[in-house]
């Protein structure tokens, strides 16, 4: 792999041998140039006399995807001719090919893959404080997520930014749209690649790990898995991975941030890959991933499609996370086709509790008034506005109102033919029967729901089912039962239980003003 450092390592190993005694040689291919086995051992001999004595002698030779033979595997015919005694260390951007595999199998050869070469924190460190910079653990972090620890991208950064005052900021922008790493990339990397390679990989990279599926939907070519499976033998930028049904390839950290600026800079080619990207992952239910590429496509319509699609249940699955990047975006507030649904999903994220009921009850009117387009979209989020409504009544009169709505679509399409709908719906029924008194029966129906929600993972859900349940229980003075459902939280999620500190506590999108909460480590 080009930049991965192979070299210097070659070089340090070659500097231990020597001052330990042992015969060294080196062999380098010619600029430009091939190089065939018999000319390295002819080489060799001249250099150090090797004649076949039985005398170990370690022989380097740095690029041997330069070797050429007379059949297929020139580095494992390499290895076939070697004189007797011989011990080679080579190093090159391609993988030896099929030669080699018996000696992989025997155990006579050490393969080093390029991952291996790749920088830990302690390195990444210990480079730092050569160049007299001191790095963050954050800074640190980001720079080996960024760069996935290639050594030529950490060299390039490290020393540029000692002495900075805005060396923070670098380090937060520093990818493969560098100036200095993109010009590696392309003459380096990119220049290697055959006609129509780059304008392929500027549409495939959508994503870090792409399946061969997608990548034949984003780049309308028929043959893109064979474009990526060639790709990815010269380069580990690109690299197969493993263990999956379906064949999908890992583009590089630093080559994925680089395509994807080239792309913003070819506008048309990024926000129709993407475009066509979350419409593939629609089709294949896969929400999440769906509204990550509507977002960068950067298409507002297509952001409202995918948040009344996903959305609520992206909320119910707890990862609101997404969601909440979707509606921070201008083009999903109020005025675009989708304001309802995004209306009703900040709703969700703030409820049961409503910390600014000011505002909730200004949406909620709007919602109850405006009304929503025909469809099957339109009924599931009636009825997860009228479940809304019940979170948000306070007096008797307005609780036992918003039950009996609630009791009147129990059957209704948009609630029956939809568990997270229908689950949500129930929670909101139990909580307005708390509300009225009757603590054990929604007791009962909060554990009704806390059980499927579970089961069916929509742990938002099942943690605010279970924190309802908590509640109720403590305001009827079960402290012991209130503590057991908090513990069974806890374990449930891996959590640790804390005390809240009042009505602000916050966890994973719900405010609770009780005694104990879970909060996630």
């Amino acid at each position: 792999m080009a930049g991965s450092g192979k070299t210097t390592l070659l070089a340090s190993w070659a500097g231990r041998l020597h001052r330990k005694g042992e015969s060294i040689t080196w062999v380098r291919a010619p600029e430009p140039g091939r190089l065939h086995p018999a000319d390295v051992w002819r080489q060799v001999g001249r250099r150090s006399g090797v004649s076949g004595d039985g005398d170990t002698r370690y022989v380097f030779i740095d690029g041997s995807d330069r070797v050429e033979g007379d059949r297929p595997g020139p580095v494992g015919e390499l290895v076939a001719s070697a004189p007797e005694g011989i011990r080679l260390v080579v190093a090159g951007r391609t993988r030896p090919g099929a030669g080699p595999t018996r000696l992989r199998g025997d155990g006579s050869m050490v393969d080093v893959a390029p991952a291996d070469l790749a920088f830990d924190r302690s390195e990444l460190l210990a480079l730092a404080a050569a160049h007299r910079l001191l790095l963050t653990d954050e800074e640190t972090t980001i720079l080996l997520q960024r760069t996935a620890g290639w050594v030529t991208g950490l060299m390039l950064i490290v020393p540029f930014l000692h002495g900075r005052n805005d060396s923070a900021r670098l380090v937060a922008n520093f990818d493969g749209d560098d100036p200095a790493v993109a010009g590696f990339l392309r003459s380096e990397i990119i220049a290697g690649w055959a006609d129509g390679d780059e304008n392929t990989m500027l549409r495939a990279a959508v994503r870090p790990v792409l399946s061969v599926d997608l990548a034949v939907e984003v780049t309308k070519r028929a043959d893109a898995g064979a474009v990526l499976d060639r790709l990815a033998g010269p380069s580990a930028l690109i690299t197969r991975e493993s263990g999956d049904d379906t064949r999908a390839y890992r583009i590089h950290p630093i080559l994925l941030a680089y395509l994807q600026s080239e792309a913003r800079r070819r506008d048309f080619v990024a926000a129709a890959a993407h475009e066509t990207a979350a419409r593939w992952f629609a089709r294949r239910a896969d929400g999440q991933n769906a509204l990550e590429q509507a977002l960068a496509a950067g298409l507002p319509i297509l952001t409202a499609e995918m948040l009344d699609a996903f959305g609520f249940d992206l909320v119910l699955r707890g990862t609101p996370d997404l969601v909440l990047r979707a509606l921070a975006e201008p083009a999903t507030r109020a005025g675009d086709p989708g304001a309802s649904v995004t209306a009703s999903l900040r709703l969700l994220l703030d409820a049961p509790y409503f910390p600014d009921r000011g505002q909730a009850g200004h949406l909620l009117a709007e919602l109850e008034t405006a009304g929503l387009a025909s469809g099957g979209s339109a009924k599931v989020w009636t009825v997860v506005i009228d479940a809304l409504a019940a979170f948000f009544a306070a007096t008797p009169d307005e609780i036992r109102d918003r039950l009996a709505r609630l009791g009147a679509v129990r059957t209704a399409p948009g609630r029956r033919k939809n568990l997270g709908v229908d689950l949500l719906a129930a929670t909101a029924e139990a909580r307005c029967r708390a509300g009225l008194g009757e603590a054990e029966r929604a007791e009962a129906g909060l554990r009704m729901v806390a059980v499927t929600a579970r089961n069916a993972g929509y742990q938002w859900l099942f943690l605010l089912a279970g924190d309802l349940a908590a509640v109720a229980a403590s305001r009827r003075g079960d402290w012991a039962r209130a503590s057991l459902i908090d513990d069974q939280l806890a374990r449930a999620t891996g959590a640790a239980a804390r005390p809240a500190t009042g009505a602000g506590a916050s966890w994973n999108g719900l405010s609770r003003p009780t005694l104990w909460c879970a909060i996630p480590d």
